[in-house]
């Protein structure tokens, strides 16, 4: 084709048709023959019996159609493990391995057979489905890392409270209990070490985990980005003896480790036992947070029912009694809000879509859409 537009480019001879070697008007080639064809010889090569089922394509495709064949990976010429010179031809499915005719005479030729072609399309979808299920896994991963990164923080905040209400304790009582609170804080110190150590060590195993399913995640793209079947099959065989193995089993991250215990102080001062004891929290007391206003600010709505923050900081909010839609913008150290459009619409319900625009709801059986055209106008 290059050699085609460089002839007429440069004033030469152009090129004729390889079968009637009188028309310049080359449109076609056959990719059996290797031959550029005119308009009329390639219908006449097309209804030559022993040409008839060649494959022939317009000149401008040929590029394009070479890409495609580029992109086909080579099942045809994966080379036999145990006969030289032999190319695997078939799947044995008994033995789970690809073989060549040869290995299918000696040994193979009782067993279930499968064609490398469906054999390779099946094996190509296991390896994108193991490539999905380490990819869930290391979002399992990290999302446990999180929780295990806000279980930290809740912790030490913990400690700090509760050593300070054994302070606070300590300070109305004499000096007979003085060793009482200092065991009392050892043993509150010892399991503040021993979660932190617990939580340590748990996320340097999550860590390696993650970082050896990611080695796996990249050589699983590695291997489907080259299309090379070889290579498709020995990932396959390795992904599925890991997951076989029982060491190699993802175990999610630990986010349940045993925290620090709470003091409750005793209502009797005279008393050591009256001091206060360390006592274990349960799940639910565990993840209790308390919440503080940073900040108010203040709407004309009697009650705001719906709010949806959009992407550039905005926000919407409704009131359905008054059928009002309002957007507003919130500015740090100022109460009132700014309202930067004002819509007369009923919303029972409001939602942001992923295009930006806005979905309303009207507690009816339709659905409107305000365009994010429209309101950012």
């Amino acid at each position: 084709m290059m050699a085609l537009s460089n002839s007429l480019q440069s004033g030469q001879v152009p090129m004729l048709c390889q079968m009637c070697e009188e028309s310049n008007e080359i449109k076609w080639k056959c990719l059996q023959c290797d031959f550029l064809l005119c308009t009329k010889c390639q219908q006449l090569h097309q209804k030559v019996k022993s040409t008839d089922q060649h494959i022939i394509i317009d000149i401008k495709d040929i590029t394009t159609y070479q890409q495609e064949v580029n992109d086909q990976p080579d099942i045809i010429n994966i080379p036999c493990s145990v006969h030289n010179g032999q190319n695997c031809c078939q799947f044995c499915k008994t033995c789970e391995e690809i073989i060549c005719s040869l290995c299918f005479l000696q040994a193979h030729n009782t067993h279930d057979m499968i064609g490398l072609a469906k054999e390779y399309e099946l094996t190509l979808e296991a390896v994108n489905n193991f490539r999905t299920e380490v990819e869930e896994n290391i979002l399992q991963i990290e999302k446990g890392l999180s929780k295990l990164d806000i279980r930290k923080t809740s912790e030490e905040s913990l400690y700090e409270s509760e050593k300070q209400k054994i302070l606070n304790r300590e300070r109305t009582l004499k000096n007979e209990i003085e060793m009482h609170t200092q065991n009392l804080l050892m043993k509150l110190d010892h399991r503040r070490e021993y979660f932190k150590k617990s939580v340590q060590n748990e996320e340097n195993r999550s860590k390696k985990l993650k970082k050896d399913l990611e080695i796996r995640r990249e050589s699983l793209d590695h291997t489907l980005k080259q299309n090379n079947a070889t290579e498709v099959f020995n990932i396959f065989k390795q992904e599925r003896e890991l997951r076989a193995d029982s060491k190699q089993r993802i175990a999610p991250v630990n986010t349940r480790i045993k925290g620090l215990p709470q003091y409750v102080p005793g209502k009797q001062p005279i008393l050591m036992s009256q001091h206060g004891v360390l006592t274990e929290l349960g799940d639910k007391e565990q993840y209790k947070f308390k919440f503080q206003v940073l900040q108010q600010f203040k709407t004309k709505f009697i009650v705001v029912e719906n709010l949806v923050c959009c992407e550039d900081g905005t926000m919407w909010i409704n009131n359905s009694v008054t059928n009002k839609l309002r957007k507003i913008q919130l500015k740090k150290g100022s109460e009132p809000v700014q309202i930067l459009k004002k819509l007369k619409a009923f919303a029972f319900s409001m939602a942001l879509l992923p295009t930006g625009d806005l979905l309303i709801s009207s507690k009816t059986d339709a659905l409107q859409i305000l365009s994010k055209g429209y309101w950012r106008n």
